[in-house]
């Protein structure tokens, strides 16, 4: 992800103008996109981000990774609601060996670095928003668009 890309993202879950910049001033996405990419789980990426942000507390980050993949879910279960559907190839070995919505454990094991990253833009921006690290989860307005984007970004 870019640092362009992170101030829209922002921009569209309707946080203030002056906060996508201090969020940006502080946090260098592409960078935490770098450290998500060299890291091999989503743990390993939450210890290497918090010892470049030590603002950013591992807890925090997963808590906020955790709530994604809840409005994640959500979201895909309402782009794909449950019936019977037509599939892709792509899309029946995506889900072979279980049903659509299982699926979505497969989805995290082959997005999670996306996800890393927009907890860790959500995470970051909490903290400018108010000043200490904590979990943001349906705190800030809009949080749930932040899950719609990446589902049409990456489903």
């Amino acid at each position: 992800m870019t640092n362009e890309k992170m101030k829209d993202m922002l921009t569209k879950c309707g946080f203030a103008l002056s906060d996508v910049e201090k969020v940006s001033e502080n946090y260098d996405v592409e960078r935490i996109s770098q450290i998500v990419e060299a890291a091999v789980s989503p743990e390993s990426a939450f210890r290497a981000i918090h010892a470049f942000y030590p603002e950013l507390e591992v807890e925090s980050l997963q808590k906020q990774c955790d709530f994604i993949m809840d409005q994640v879910s959500s979201s895909i279960k309402e782009k794909h609601p449950e019936a019977v559907m037509e599939l892709t190839d792509d899309e029946l070995n995506h889900v072979s060996g279980g049903g659509f919505f299982d699926s979505i454990g497969s989805w995290f094991q082959e997005n999670w670095r996306e996800v890393a990253v927009a907890a860790s833009i959500v995470a970051g921006a909490a903290v400018v928003a108010f000043g200490a690290p904590v979990w943001v989860g349906a705190v800030v307005t809009g949080i749930g668009l932040l899950a719609t984007v990446i589902v049409n970004d990456y489903v």
